[in-house]
């Protein structure tokens, strides 16, 4: 049971890492239909070179970081109280008043 619980989060981070390589796969086209609302010339954009010149801007960077380390700072402080399983256990012993009320 325990090799199980630990496959899990290795298998998660596999599958979207593998979704993200396929998506990035489709990607590499180009991104026209947004061009045509935000440039005046028509100018074909491939994916590649807008994220290059996109994540090479530190306007676009610094908040994407700051963001992500806010996700960070959540989720380590998350994984640091375990709220959940209170909770959980709150609401069940909350609930269990009402089982002879529910068939």
């Amino acid at each position: 049971m325990d090799d199980y619980r630990r496959s899990r989060p290795v298998a998660a981070v596999a599958a979207t890492v593998g979704s993200l390589l396929a998506l990035a796969a489709l990607a590499t086209g180009s991104a026209g239909a947004h061009e045509e609302y935000v440039a005046d010339e028509e100018y074909d954009v491939p994916v590649a070179e807008f994220l290059t010149d996109a994540l090479t801007d530190p306007f676009v960077v610094g908040p994407l970081v700051a963001g992500g380390l806010a996700a960070l700072a959540f989720l380590g402080g998350y994984l640091y109280v375990r709220p959940a399983p209170r909770d959980v256990a709150a609401f069940r012993d909350a609930m269990g008043e009402y089982t002879r009320y529910v068939p």
